[in-house]
C-alpha cells in the first residue's frame, strides 16, 4: 500500500507504484512516474517529465526534474529526466531535465549522489558511480560506470569521464578523463583499488598501468603513441576501451605527475 503523508501534494496525473513512500510536504507533479519500493523523504520536489526507477532513496530537500539551467530552454519544452533503479539521492541534490524537445538527461542504476551534488541537463550518467558532496556536473557530460568524483569538484560542460576513473576532491575538470586513471591536477596514476573492486585480474591491471604510463608519461605525438600501443599490447577489452577513448576524445590532458 502506498504510504503518503497527509501533507504531501501529489498531482492527479502522477503515477506511483503501490508501495512508494512519500514524506511530509513533498511535492510530486503531474507527469512524474515513480517505481516500486522508492522512498521519497520530506520536502522533496519532483517535477517535469521525470521517471524514477525502483528502490531509489530520495532524501530531504532533493529537487528532481527542474528545467535545464540553459538559455536555450523555453517554457513548455517537453524534455525528460530518466533515473534508474536503486539510486541513493541525498540531501539537496539537484538533477535537471534536458534542454531540447524530446531530449533526455539519463541516470543509470545504483549511483550515490551525496549531499548538494548536481547533475546538469542532457548528461548521460552510468551506474555504480559515487558523486561526493557538492560535486557539480555541467550540461552534456558523459560519465562511465564505477567512476568516483571527489567532493567540491566542478566538471565543465560536455566533458567525458571514462569508466572506473577516480577524480580527486576540489578538482576542476575541463577536459576528458580516460577510463581507469586517477586524476588530481592532471592524470597521475592508475585506479588500482577500483580495478581490484571490479575484479579485473592482476595481469590485466599491470597492462593497464603500463599503458597509462606510456600515454601520459611522455610528450610525444599522441596519435603515434596510440598506434604503437595497439600493435604491442594484447587485444583485450580494457586496452581497446582505453585507447579508443583517448584517440576519439581529442580533449585529454597529458600530465603524469607521479615520477
Amino acid at each position: 500500500m502506498t504510504k503518503i503523508h497527509s501533507t504531501a501534494i501529489i498531482a492527479p496525473g502522477a503515477e506511483l507504484a503501490a508501495d512508494v513512500e512519500v514524506g511530509a510536504y513533498a511535492v510530486i507533479d503531474e507527469h512524474v512516474k515513480i517505481g516500486a519500493g522508492t522512498i521519497v523523504s520530506p520536502h522533496v520536489h519532483i517535477t517535469g517529465y521525470t521517471t524514477i526507477g525502483e528502490e531509489c532513496q530520495i532524501f530531504t530537500g532533493a529537487v528532481l526534474g527542474q528545467p535545464a539551467q540553459d538559455r536555450r530552454y523555453k517554457n513548455g519544452m517537453k524534455s525528460f529526466l530518466e533515473i534508474g533503479d536503486r539510486n541513493i539521492i541525498r540531501e539537496c541534490v539537484t538533477l535537471h531535465s534536458a534542454v531540447g524537445e524530446g531530449e533526455k538527461t539519463i541516470i543509470g542504476n545504483e549511483n550515490m549522489f551525496m549531499a548538494y551534488s548536481h547533475i546538469g541537463h542532457n548528461c548521460v550518467i552510468g551506474s555504480n558511480i559515487c558523486f561526493t558532496n557538492s560535486v557539480g556536473v555541467s550540461g552534456g557530460c558523459v560519465i562511465g560506470d564505477r567512476a568516483v568524483i571527489g567532493g567540491l569538484t566542478g566538471v565543465h560542460q560536455n566533458v567525458k569521464i571514462g569508466r572506473m576513473a577516480m577524480i580527486g576532491g576540489l578538482g576542476r575538470i575541463s577536459y576528458d578523463v580516460p577510463p581507469f586513471v586517477i586524476h588530481g591536477e592532471g592524470v597521475y596514476g592508475v585506479n588500482a583499488v577500483g580495478l581490484r573492486r571490479a575484479n579485473v585480474p592482476p595481469d590485466v591491471r599491470l597492462v593497464i598501468k603500463n599503458m597509462i604510463r606510456a600515454v601520459f608519461g611522455n610528450t610525444g605525438n599522441l596519435k603515434e603513441t596510440v598506434a604503437q600501443l595497439r600493435q604491442t599490447l594484447p587485444d583485450i577489452p580494457e586496452v581497446n576501451e582505453f585507447l579508443d577513448f583517448v584517440s576519439l576524445s581529442g580533449r585529454c590532458g597529458r600530465q603524469l605527475e607521479r615520477k
